[in-house]
């Protein structure tokens, strides 16, 4: 038997990094979480199948067009996604197309939590704070759901991070120049996989001006080097990509975002409007007192006299451009299109962290705190951080094996079967649409089916939204009528009201 040599035990313990070793948890249980939620791989719904309609049908060089159904998403996020489906040859396989166009989101999102980890460990030197911010991305339940989402938010979050760390770690004097084209390169590259990314840079380089005028240093050819390729860049962008999108789509987005799903701030309705949108993005406990909590962090962040006055500007200066823009009613403040602005909130939320005083106590129940948190969050179920559930792709399955035609079926929305068919279905005379956010008494499914021949038909509920009664009333209907008879049904095995139904016709009603 070896004897346990306590005091190279303890020489060993000591030499072990905490804030490493804390900060590597979060870390990976962040990315055991998105990993469930990645191979939990459940159904395309309506924006995913439209967007995913867009890679099917659109060419790489189409993907720099105006997008089909209201789409909008940066070209080279599409051409690396479109180019991922292909090279997997998985086009025909439901589940597999499905997980490949969600693997670049998916990766992103995973990147994203070392990069703030290293973003964060740059800025404060305070390990509290490195764990605290690591934790709060990581364990991020908007951020966790989009990680399984086709779409480009955590694109968008993790070039924020990266342009993040580019403009902290650039120091005009001492750059080589080298390294400053590499920089230029990138900032190049960044609006192309992420549209508000000029939010960022904005802010990036009014923070280099107002520090060279401050020092009175003038680095007219580093300078130059950095923004004569951006403002290039930022022309072709804008007539190139941006006008032509703007054309086609404003008017469809602006309908939306200012009527069906308000989402322009306003001084009538910034009070309110602003926190209801903060807390379905990073949930304070007190939401009357948010205001006060912000101010308050912002103090923080000023009087910390250790954290460079130009990093404070760069954490600030992308947050209020996002609401100038939404006054101005050309960027929506909603939860999904600001996502990209979740790490800097984070910092901002997170500023209260630097009034702990760093003692042994202190780190020994935070570490355990942490421990524990990370723990319990990855043993919750990938569900949980599923915020739509559907289940378009198990329909269309069904729906291709026994009417490939795709005739008299009833559906609530088309999009996803675009998606899964890869054809036009609007161009099909036999399909008919219901409304799934109605309720039964105002829709016009019976009137419809009444002018009908006798046939076998299909009807899918694919949303179950709880303030509507459509979903429930329609099955009970379909049961109960006489004049139909119920040949088949498949529910979705977390919610009864999401299912689809094989129903005949059996006689006229007059």
């Amino acid at each position: 038997m070896y004897k346990i040599n306590k005091e190279l035990v303890l020489e060993k313990l000591k030499k072990i990094n905490l804030t490493y070793l804390i900060t590597g948890l979060i870390i990976l249980c962040g990315i055991i979480l998105r990993l469930k939620v990645y191979f939990y791989n459940q159904s395309f719904y309506g924006d995913e199948g439209s967007l995913g309609f867009n890679i099917l049908q659109k060419s790489y060089l189409q993907l720099f067009e105006p997008l089909d159904i209201l789409q909008v998403a940066p070209p080279f996020f599409m051409i690396v996604c479109k180019f991922i489906l292909n090279i997997s040859h998985q086009i025909d396989n439901f589940e597999m197309r499905d997980m490949m166009l969600r693997l670049f989101p998916c990766l992103c999102s995973i990147i994203s939590l070392p990069l703030f980890s290293y973003l964060i460990h740059k800025m404060f030197n305070n390990r509290y704070m490195t764990w605290i911010c690591s934790a709060m991305l990581a364990f991020n339940a908007v951020a966790i759901n989009y990680t399984q989402v086709f779409k480009q938010y955590t694109c968008e979050i993790m070039f924020t991070i990266i342009l993040l760390i580019v403009f902290h770690s650039l120091n005009i004097k001492t750059v080589s120049y080298k390294n400053c084209w590499l920089y230029s390169l990138l900032l190049v590259i960044a609006p192309w996989f992420s549209n508000p990314a000029w939010f960022v840079m904005a802010g990036g380089f009014l923070v280099i001006i107002l520090d060279m005028i401050k020092n009175k240093y003038y680095e007219k050819l580093k300078l130059g080097i950095l923004f004569i390729p951006v403002s290039i860049n930022f022309l072709i962008w804008l007539f190139i990509y941006y006008n032509p999108v703007h054309k086609e789509l404003y008017r469809g987005m602006f309908d939306y975002w200012n009527n069906v799903k308000p989402a322009f701030l306003s001084l009538h309705n910034f009070s309110h409007m602003f926190v209801d949108k903060m807390q379905n993005f990073i949930v304070f406990p007190y939401s009357k007192l948010l205001f006060v909590f912000l101010i308050g962090s912002i103090i923080i962040l000023f009087a910390n006299k250790e954290f460079k006055n130009s990093c404070k500007y760069l954490v600030l200066i992308p947050i209020l451009l996002c609401i100038i823009a939404s006054f101005l009613k050309h960027y929506p403040f909603e939860r999904r299109v600001i996502l990209f602005l979740l790490p800097i909130f984070i910092i901002l939320y997170a500023q209260i962290t630097l009034l702990l005083k760093n003692n042994k106590i202190t780190t020994f129940i935070l570490c355990l705190f942490l421990i524990f948190i990370s723990i319990d969050k990855i043993s919750y179920s990938a569900k949980r951080y599923t915020f739509l559930k559907t289940n378009f792709r198990n329909s269309a399955y069904i729906l291709k094996n026994y009417a490939p035609d795709f005739s008299n079926v009833f559906i609530t929305l088309d999009t996803p079967y675009k998606y899964y068919f890869n054809y036009n279905i609007k161009h099909n005379n036999k399909l008919f649409y219901e409304r799934y956010n109605q309720n039964f008494e105002d829709s016009t499914f019976p009137q419809k089916l009444k002018k009908l021949p006798i046939n076998d038909y299909w009807i899918e509920h694919n949303y179950h939204v709880n303030h509507y009664n459509f979903g429930p009333k329609l099955k009970e209907y379909l049961y109960n009528d006489p004049h139909l008879k119920v040949i088949q049904e498949w529910t979705a095995p977390y919610d009864e009201n999401i299912y689809l139904i094989h129903f005949k016709k059996i006689k006229d009603y007059h």
